[in-house]
């Protein structure tokens, strides 16, 4: 259950920054332009959460993911996520045959500090997360506006699942209709449908 929840919430998130930032842009339109200011709001941005390299690099390759299934289902012409060549793999490395050619060229590359430093980079994140101390000044702090763009964000993320539950109510109800009206069709012009013949492996079994 847990791996289906962490695409779908790449996604949401995805989604519903284009909605709310990028002026209710659908995801069948977005740009390169659109994941680097996503990216830029998620790791970088004042106001954005900040979010570690780790958590950045598994978020964009579910994006990524979702975006190649488009690209064959033929719902979107091209992944809107800037790659790169990849770098030759050393003399003497093992290369698996199913390796592509390119990268995503917004991975991020602090994780390594991570791995060798989880202490400090455990502090880092403790002050980062912190909330304003008593005595602080009166316009709003970062955590401040970091919550209030949380708000906001779980507000429009609710709208866009109850806007993407009522299309799967419509999907379904206009599938129910089509078969209808296609047996409708098939008994006013008189089509018979063929019962398939068993085999004669089947048949002697």
């Amino acid at each position: 259950m847990e791996q289906q929840r962490q695409p779908a919430r790449a996604l949401a998130r995805f989604f519903t920054f284009l909605h709310t930032a990028r002026g209710g842009k659908s995801w069948r339109t977005a740009t390169e332009a659109d994941l680097l200011t996503f990216h830029q709001w998620r790791r970088r941005d004042e106001a954005g959460p900040h979010v570690e390299g780790t958590t950045w690099n598994q978020e964009v390759s579910l994006v990524n993911q979702f975006y190649d299934w488009a690209v064959r289902q033929r719902y979107v012409a091209a992944v809107p996520i800037p790659h790169r060549a990849r770098r030759p793999a050393p003399m003497g490395s093992v290369v698996r045959a199913f390796d592509s050619s390119t990268v995503l060229a917004i991975y991020a590359h602090d994780t390594t500090f991570r791995r060798h430093f989880p202490d400090i980079a455990q502090k880092i994140a403790a002050l980062r997360s912190a909330p304003p101390t008593p005595g602080a000044p009166s316009k709003p702090t970062r955590y401040d506006r970091r919550v209030a763009r949380n708000a906001k964000l779980k507000r429009h993320n609710r709208e866009l699942t109850e806007t993407l539950t009522l299309a799967a109510c419509h999907i379904q109800r206009i599938t129910l209709e089509n078969q209808k009206l296609r047996e409708e069709l098939e008994a006013a012009m008189g089509v018979a449908r063929l019962t398939p013949i068993p085999s004669r492996r089947s048949a002697t079994s």
